[in-house]
């Protein structure tokens, strides 16, 4: 009788833990799995090490991020696939909040906050435009940091605001993002593409008497044969035979660059020319347009 009762308990004991254990998993919510503290108590933990606390905090965002991208591509249950990253702007926040200077964050941290909730969002959108404006304050040289911001500002956010396509806020969206388009053309890492991207914009927004200086600006300044000749053409376009005068001289600039000092960097090499006219220079950071940010 003892022997049999001992088996039954066994299998109750089996069946109550397999039971328990999916309990435990369905109460085990993202809530208690990734939870984190308050930078302030983060720093604290850290005892001086922030940037070690904020590496290891990155490794964990993307492992996070990573496994919430897996679920739905293995085709697993509805509920898993509508479980999406909700975690992951706090961990940036806190990421970039104990080391302000991490780079990446910045750069790879504004995909994931526009796609954490599984779609791109009004408020999402927003969240990335806070984090990148963070990573522009903290790098204003980086070209890859401000061509995201302004990509976010001319094209993601339009859908998302009110009115017809000519609406005062959609315009003023487009604005600000073409402005730190033009900016980021001028910058170290932004994409080989930026400068044609920018001139369009503006061609498209009808500012026509910016065009130019914008476009010789980018002329003077790039490197990329294919990208020069492109620039050329639109050029030719919107100032004629005038535009004839601008490419020979910056042609002629280049290859004296590349005769006497290509060591050094060609905005150097325009500093080291003190006779250089203001015009053929082009406008090497057009501030002008940056002062509704």
């Amino acid at each position: 009788m003892l022997p049999i009762l001992g088996l039954a308990l066994f299998c109750f004991a089996l069946l109550a833990r397999s039971s328990t254990a999916q309990i435990y998993d369905r109460i085990l919510t993202d809530e208690d799995r990734y939870y984190l503290p308050p930078a302030t108590w983060l720093r604290a933990f850290a005892i001086g090490y922030n940037e070690a606390c904020a590496d290891v905090l990155w490794a964990t965002t993307l492992v996070y991020f990573g496994g919430k991208e897996n679920w739905i591509k293995r085709g697993s249950s509805p509920d898993e696939q509508n479980d999406t990253a909700i975690h992951t702007v706090d961990y940036l926040d806190l990421v970039t909040s104990l080391d302000p200077r991490f780079r990446g964050a910045y750069r790879s941290g504004g995909r994931l906050t526009l796609y954490h909730q599984g779609e791109i969002t009004r408020r999402s959108v927003e969240m990335a435009i806070a984090l990148l404006e963070k990573g522009l304050l903290n790098f204003p040289d980086d070209g890859e940091i401000a061509f995201n911001l302004g990509f976010l500002h001319y094209y993601e956010m339009i859908p998302f605001l009110p009115g017809p396509n000519n609406s005062p806020q959609k315009k003023r969206s487009r604005q600000k993002g073409m402005a730190i388009l033009q900016r980021a053309a001028h910058m170290n890492g932004s994409p080989p593409y930026s400068s044609l991207l920018s001139s369009t914009l503006m061609i498209r927004e009808g500012l026509g008497s910016l065009v130019v200086e914008h476009l010789k600006a980018m002329l003077l300044h790039e490197t990329n044969p294919s990208i020069r000749r492109s620039l050329e053409a639109q050029l030719f376009r919107e100032s004629g035979k005038a535009a004839e005068r601008d490419i020979k001289y910056t042609r002629e600039l280049r290859s004296e660059w590349i005769r006497k000092i290509p060591y050094i960097p060609f905005d150097l090499f325009l500093l080291t020319r003190p006779n250089t006219p203001v015009t053929a220079r082009g406008i090497a950071a057009p501030e002008f347009l940056m002062e509704d940010l």
